[in-house]
């Protein structure tokens, strides 16, 4: 049971913020997150130094903001996938 507890506090959950993209680009990544999100799938990503193991995540949700022309903001949620 402890180690249980233990392995739900080391899954990651990372905040990204894909900022300064333009509409192919935002596109892009808008229609892999949204494939993703509506069927529940998993991806793997590799996040940044000192987490740079590649592992499955899931994002559930994601925003696309568009504050100026071709200049698209996207935020997503990535959280690790439960072993």
């Amino acid at each position: 049971m402890l180690s249980k507890l233990r392995r739900r506090w080391e899954e990651l959950k990372i905040d990204l913020v894909f900022d300064l993209r333009g509409s192919n680009e935002t596109q892009a990544i808008s229609h892999f997150l949204e494939k993703r999100c509506s069927l529940g799938e998993s991806f793997v990503f590799t996040p940044l130094a000192p987490f740079n193991l590649a592992k499955l995540f899931y994002c559930r949700n994601f925003a696309v903001d568009n504050p100026f022309f071709e200049n698209f903001t996207i935020k997503a949620r990535f959280e690790e996938v439960p072993n």
